[in-house]
């Protein structure tokens, strides 16, 4: 349920966010694609091979 007042970020027009396996695991190995940051939680990531310029941000896992 989200919270009274908080409104999700939109991504900016022309970059699209991936979420579930499939979906990233399909956009970063796609080599047409441009990956700028990386975020998730460490165990979610742990099964890419993830490039080593591309900024990553670990997440915590919520409960």
């Amino acid at each position: 349920m989200a919270r009274k007042g908080h409104r999700p970020s939109k991504a900016p027009a022309g970059r699209p966010r991936f979420w579930g396996k499939h979906a990233v695991g399909a956009a970063l190995s796609n080599p047409e694609r441009t990956v700028r940051k990386i975020l998730g939680t460490r165990e979610a990531l742990a099964g890419f091979d993830l490039p080593a310029d591309v900024p990553v941000t670990y997440a915590e896992a919520m409960d």
